[in-house]
Protein backbone atom coordinates (compact mmCIF):
# COMPACT_ATOMS: atom_id res chain seq x y z
CA UNK A 1 0.00 0.00 0.00
CA UNK A 2 1.33 3.40 -0.96
CA UNK A 3 1.96 5.92 1.78
CA UNK A 4 1.74 9.73 1.57
CA UNK A 5 5.54 9.72 1.54
CA UNK A 6 5.51 7.54 -1.61
CA UNK A 7 3.24 10.01 -3.39
CA UNK A 8 5.43 12.85 -2.21
CA UNK A 9 8.55 11.19 -3.63
CA UNK A 10 6.85 10.74 -7.00
CA UNK A 11 5.98 14.43 -6.93
CA UNK A 12 9.52 15.52 -6.08
CA UNK A 13 11.06 13.22 -8.70
CA UNK A 14 10.03 15.80 -11.29
CA UNK A 15 12.67 18.11 -9.79
CA UNK A 16 15.44 15.70 -8.85
CA UNK A 17 15.61 11.99 -8.19
CA UNK A 18 16.95 11.51 -4.70
CA UNK A 19 18.98 8.42 -3.73
CA UNK A 20 17.13 6.09 -1.36
CA UNK A 21 19.58 6.67 1.47
CA UNK A 22 19.06 10.44 1.35
CA UNK A 23 15.32 10.02 0.95
CA UNK A 24 15.19 8.00 4.16
CA UNK A 25 16.99 10.81 6.00
CA UNK A 26 14.28 13.16 4.77
CA UNK A 27 11.22 10.99 5.46
CA UNK A 28 12.46 10.18 8.97
CA UNK A 29 11.87 13.86 9.75
CA UNK A 30 8.38 14.03 8.21
CA UNK A 31 5.09 13.59 10.03
CA UNK A 32 1.64 13.40 8.46
CA UNK A 33 -1.27 15.52 9.64
CA UNK A 34 -4.92 15.70 8.67
CA UNK A 35 -6.64 19.09 8.61
CA UNK A 36 -10.36 19.79 8.52
CA UNK A 37 -11.78 22.62 6.44
CA UNK A 38 -11.18 25.84 8.35
CA UNK A 39 -8.34 24.48 10.49
CA UNK A 40 -5.50 26.94 11.00
CA UNK A 41 -2.02 25.51 10.44
CA UNK A 42 -0.30 28.78 11.36
CA UNK A 43 -1.81 31.71 13.26
CA UNK A 44 -0.96 35.35 12.67
CA UNK A 45 1.53 36.54 15.30
CA UNK A 46 3.06 33.10 15.86
CA UNK A 47 6.62 32.35 14.75
CA UNK A 48 6.60 29.74 12.00
CA UNK A 49 8.63 26.65 12.85
CA UNK A 50 7.39 24.18 10.24
CA UNK A 51 6.90 23.71 6.51
CA UNK A 52 3.89 21.84 5.15
CA UNK A 53 3.82 19.79 1.95
CA UNK A 54 0.25 19.42 0.66
CA UNK A 55 -0.65 15.87 -0.38
CA UNK A 56 -4.43 16.27 -0.58
CA UNK A 57 -6.76 19.24 -0.41
CA UNK A 58 -5.98 22.95 -0.61
CA UNK A 59 -4.45 25.42 1.83
CA UNK A 60 -4.09 29.16 1.51
CA UNK A 61 -1.68 31.77 2.82
CA UNK A 62 -3.54 34.96 3.63
CA UNK A 63 -2.84 38.25 5.33
CA UNK A 64 -5.09 40.76 7.08
CA UNK A 65 -5.21 44.44 6.16
CA UNK A 66 -7.31 47.51 6.87
CA UNK A 67 -9.69 48.34 4.04
CA UNK A 68 -10.19 52.12 4.08
CA UNK A 69 -13.19 51.98 1.76
CA UNK A 70 -15.10 49.56 3.99
CA UNK A 71 -13.56 50.76 7.25
CA UNK A 72 -12.74 47.31 8.58
CA UNK A 73 -10.06 44.65 8.76
CA UNK A 74 -10.18 42.22 5.84
CA UNK A 75 -8.22 39.18 4.77
CA UNK A 76 -6.61 38.74 1.39
CA UNK A 77 -5.40 35.46 -0.06
CA UNK A 78 -1.89 35.74 -1.44
CA UNK A 79 -1.07 32.09 -2.13
CA UNK A 80 -2.81 28.75 -2.74
CA UNK A 81 -1.11 25.40 -2.16
CA UNK A 82 -2.19 21.93 -3.31
CA UNK A 83 -0.62 18.78 -4.72
CA UNK A 84 -0.72 20.09 -8.30
CA UNK A 85 1.09 23.38 -7.78
CA UNK A 86 2.79 25.29 -4.97
CA UNK A 87 3.02 22.14 -2.87
CA UNK A 88 5.05 23.84 -0.11
CA UNK A 89 3.44 26.34 2.24
CA UNK A 90 4.39 28.28 5.36
CA UNK A 91 5.02 31.87 6.35
CA UNK A 92 8.47 31.97 4.78
CA UNK A 93 9.50 35.37 6.12
CA UNK A 94 8.67 34.18 9.63
CA UNK A 95 10.64 30.97 9.09
CA UNK A 96 13.74 32.68 7.77
CA UNK A 97 13.92 35.60 10.19
CA UNK A 98 12.20 34.04 13.22
CA UNK A 99 9.71 36.88 13.39
CA UNK A 100 6.01 36.69 14.31
CA UNK A 101 4.07 35.77 11.20
CA UNK A 102 2.09 38.46 9.42
CA UNK A 103 0.19 35.70 7.63
CA UNK A 104 -2.25 32.88 8.32
CA UNK A 105 -2.12 29.39 6.81
CA UNK A 106 -5.62 27.89 6.60
CA UNK A 107 -7.09 24.67 5.19
CA UNK A 108 -9.79 25.48 2.62
CA UNK A 109 -11.02 21.89 2.55
CA UNK A 110 -10.21 18.63 4.31
CA UNK A 111 -6.51 18.16 3.61
CA UNK A 112 -3.56 15.88 4.24
CA UNK A 113 -0.15 17.44 4.75
CA UNK A 114 3.36 16.25 5.50
CA UNK A 115 5.14 18.46 8.02
CA UNK A 116 8.83 19.01 8.71
CA UNK A 117 10.44 21.20 11.34
CA UNK A 118 12.51 23.90 9.67
CA UNK A 119 15.49 23.31 11.98
CA UNK A 120 15.44 19.63 10.99
CA UNK A 121 15.39 20.60 7.31
CA UNK A 122 18.35 22.94 7.75
CA UNK A 123 20.23 20.16 9.51
CA UNK A 124 19.55 17.90 6.54
CA UNK A 125 21.17 20.47 4.24
CA UNK A 126 24.46 19.73 6.00
CA UNK A 127 23.98 15.96 5.82
CA UNK A 128 22.60 15.54 2.31
CA UNK A 129 23.76 17.42 -0.76
CA UNK A 130 20.86 16.03 -2.87
CA UNK A 131 18.26 17.34 -0.39
CA UNK A 132 20.00 20.72 -0.33
CA UNK A 133 20.07 20.84 -4.13
CA UNK A 134 16.41 19.80 -4.37
CA UNK A 135 15.44 22.64 -2.04
CA UNK A 136 17.41 25.10 -4.16
CA UNK A 137 15.68 23.97 -7.37
CA UNK A 138 12.23 24.32 -5.83
CA UNK A 139 13.11 27.75 -4.42
CA UNK A 140 14.22 28.92 -7.85
CA UNK A 141 10.83 27.98 -9.31
CA UNK A 142 8.93 29.66 -6.49
CA UNK A 143 10.93 32.88 -6.84
CA UNK A 144 10.25 32.94 -10.59
CA UNK A 145 6.53 32.39 -10.02
CA UNK A 146 6.47 35.14 -7.41
CA UNK A 147 8.10 37.58 -9.82
CA UNK A 148 5.61 36.60 -12.52
CA UNK A 149 2.70 37.25 -10.17
CA UNK A 150 4.00 40.70 -9.23
CA UNK A 151 4.50 41.49 -12.92
CA UNK A 152 1.00 40.32 -13.81
CA UNK A 153 -0.55 42.44 -11.05
CA UNK A 154 1.25 45.52 -12.38
CA UNK A 155 0.93 45.24 -16.15
CA UNK A 156 -1.82 42.75 -17.05
CA UNK A 157 -5.46 43.71 -17.39
CA UNK A 158 -8.05 42.23 -14.99
CA UNK A 159 -9.25 39.88 -17.75
CA UNK A 160 -5.71 38.71 -18.48
CA UNK A 161 -5.20 37.98 -14.78
CA UNK A 162 -8.51 36.10 -14.72
CA UNK A 163 -7.43 33.95 -17.68
CA UNK A 164 -3.94 33.31 -16.30
CA UNK A 165 -5.46 32.12 -13.05
CA UNK A 166 -7.91 29.85 -14.85
CA UNK A 167 -5.19 28.31 -17.01
CA UNK A 168 -2.48 27.90 -14.42
CA UNK A 169 -4.52 27.06 -11.33
CA UNK A 170 -7.64 25.40 -12.71
CA UNK A 171 -7.87 23.05 -9.72
CA UNK A 172 -8.41 26.13 -7.52
CA UNK A 173 -10.44 28.11 -10.08
CA UNK A 174 -12.98 25.28 -10.50
CA UNK A 175 -13.04 24.10 -6.87
CA UNK A 176 -16.52 24.74 -5.39
CA UNK A 177 -15.15 24.29 -1.86
CA UNK A 178 -13.13 27.50 -2.19
CA UNK A 179 -14.93 30.81 -1.77
CA UNK A 180 -15.08 32.99 -4.86
CA UNK A 181 -13.91 35.96 -2.79
CA UNK A 182 -10.61 34.20 -2.07
CA UNK A 183 -10.10 33.75 -5.81
CA UNK A 184 -10.90 37.24 -7.07
CA UNK A 185 -9.01 38.90 -4.25
CA UNK A 186 -6.01 36.69 -5.04
CA UNK A 187 -5.87 38.00 -8.62
CA UNK A 188 -6.73 41.52 -7.47
CA UNK A 189 -9.98 42.04 -9.36
CA UNK A 190 -13.40 43.11 -8.10
CA UNK A 191 -16.29 40.80 -7.36
CA UNK A 192 -18.27 42.41 -10.18
CA UNK A 193 -15.55 41.75 -12.75
CA UNK A 194 -15.08 38.16 -11.56
CA UNK A 195 -18.72 37.30 -12.19
CA UNK A 196 -18.84 39.34 -15.39
CA UNK A 197 -15.93 37.34 -16.85
CA UNK A 198 -17.39 34.05 -15.62
CA UNK A 199 -20.93 34.69 -16.80
CA UNK A 200 -20.78 36.97 -19.83
CA UNK A 201 -17.83 35.24 -21.48
CA UNK A 202 -18.49 31.85 -19.90
CA UNK A 203 -14.97 32.01 -18.58
CA UNK A 204 -13.67 31.32 -22.11
CA UNK A 205 -10.00 32.27 -22.28
CA UNK A 206 -8.99 30.22 -25.29
CA UNK A 207 -8.77 33.23 -27.61
CA UNK A 208 -7.79 35.94 -25.18
CA UNK A 209 -4.59 36.77 -27.03
CA UNK A 210 -2.46 36.27 -23.94
CA UNK A 211 0.21 33.75 -24.85
CA UNK A 212 2.29 34.03 -21.70
CA UNK A 213 3.19 30.69 -20.21
CA UNK A 214 3.69 29.81 -16.61
CA UNK A 215 7.08 28.99 -15.16
CA UNK A 216 7.47 25.28 -15.97
CA UNK A 217 7.49 22.92 -12.99
CA UNK A 218 10.95 21.66 -13.87
CA UNK A 219 13.68 21.67 -16.48
CA UNK A 220 13.96 18.34 -18.33
CA UNK A 221 17.75 18.26 -18.12
CA UNK A 222 17.47 18.18 -14.34
CA UNK A 223 15.42 15.00 -14.29
CA UNK A 224 18.33 12.66 -13.78
CA UNK A 225 19.41 10.57 -10.80
CA UNK A 226 21.56 12.59 -8.44
CA UNK A 227 25.29 12.02 -8.95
Amino acid sequence: MKTPEDGFKNMLDQYLRIPDSDWKLFTDKLSSKKLKKGDIFLKEGKIARELAFVMQGTLRLCTSHYDEREGKIKERTIYFANNNRNVVISSFESLLYERPSKNIVEALEDSLILVINYDDLRELYNKSHPICRLSLLINEIYVARGINQVRDDKINSPYERFCTFKKEQSEVFDNPNIKASYKYEYINISRALWYKFRNERNGDCENDGNNDTDVPPFCPERITPYK
